[in-house]
């Protein structure tokens, strides 16, 4: 069985437009959108944004360019999410109590901060 789309292509008029498995398929269709379109990594919720039409350049001038800007933005997004935090000394040992020590509040704002790129 084929897994589902991993790109979630949204309009600033439309909403949703549909799903692709290649950046370079998603940033030819964010450049039709126009403006304000946007690509997003495995979800519908802004903080899965890795590419804007218009803010993150034109995706239309080259869609290699924008396929592998998005592509700096995800392992960026990973690297946020794998590196090790620390912690006040309090007892804190394994990736998974440092995970559990975040309220859902810090995570939230963790992850919806747009993508840092080095």
């Amino acid at each position: 069985m084929a897994r589902s789309p991993r790109f979630k292509i949204h309009s600033v008029e439309h909403g949703y437009i549909g799903s692709v498995k290649h950046l370079e398929d998603a940033a030819l269709l964010v450049s039709v959108q126009g403006d304000g379109a946007t690509v997003r990594d495995n979800g519908h919720a802004n903080r899965d944004i890795i590419f804007t039409q218009g803010a993150d350049g034109n995706a239309g001038e080259s869609y290699d360019d924008a396929a592998v800007l998005m592509i700096e933005r995800i392992d960026a997004k990973r690297r946020l999410i794998a590196v090790p935090i620390p912690w006040p000394a309090r007892g804190v040992h394994s990736q998974d109590d440092i995970r559990r020590g975040f309220s859902n509040h810090a995570l939230r704002e963790l992850l919806s901060r747009r993508y840092i790129v080095n």
